[in-house]
């Protein structure tokens, strides 16, 4: 009997470790802001973009994004490259862990500089005119320099209007929001 005992005591005492963990590591996540503009539009929601790529490619292709599922722990979001219809799912989580999933501090290669600056502008889209927060992040070495700017407005589901990435003066890709619908 005495060994039954201290067998369930310790079961609880392992369940005990294990919640106040698992409360550790929830308490270190933060809301997905990606998940908050998606989590508050119905299943169904349409979103599409135009993207050119002035690279060794040249090319333009149209991508869709819809809305599949929505819990409180994630949403879904389908996206499909048109004319090829490659298709892909990806489910984005509720809530996130801020430093492994957002680049902060240092560029990862050794000689690189990272500089995050951001403002508001006004950017024309999808035949109307969107109030967007705008982030750039520049990474410099000696031997290049890259721009990746996405602009932001919260009356668009999944949150993106334009994203552009820049390579010194020359423009590599940009994606623009063409149409939206809700359901």
């Amino acid at each position: 009997m005495r060994t039954k005992e201290i067998v369930m005591r310790s079961f609880v005492l392992i369940a005990l470790i294990a919640g106040l963990a698992s409360m550790a590591l929830a308490a270190d996540k933060v809301e997905n802001p990606v998940y908050k503009t998606w989590a508050t539009q119905k299943v169904g929601t349409v979103v599409k973009f135009h993207i050119t790529t002035n690279d060794k490619t040249n090319s333009q292709t149209d991508m869709v994004w819809t809305l599949m599922e929505v819990t409180p722990e994630k949403v879904v979001v389908d996206t499909v490259y048109m004319p090829k219809n490659f298709n892909q799912s990806r489910p984005i989580p509720a809530m996130i862990d801020p430093a492994t999933t957002q680049r902060s501090g240092p560029a990862s290669k050794p000689g690189t500089t990272l500089t995050i600056t951001q403002g508001d502008e006004v950017v024309k889209a999808a035949g109307r005119s969107f109030p967007c927060h705008w982030t750039a992040t520049t990474e410099k070495s000696a031997s290049e320099t890259r721009v990746i700017t996405s602009w932001n407005c919260p009356d668009v589901p999944g949150g993106e209007v334009k994203f552009d990435i820049t390579d010194g003066t020359t423009q590599v890709m940009t994606r623009v929001l063409t149409y939206f619908k809700v359901p």
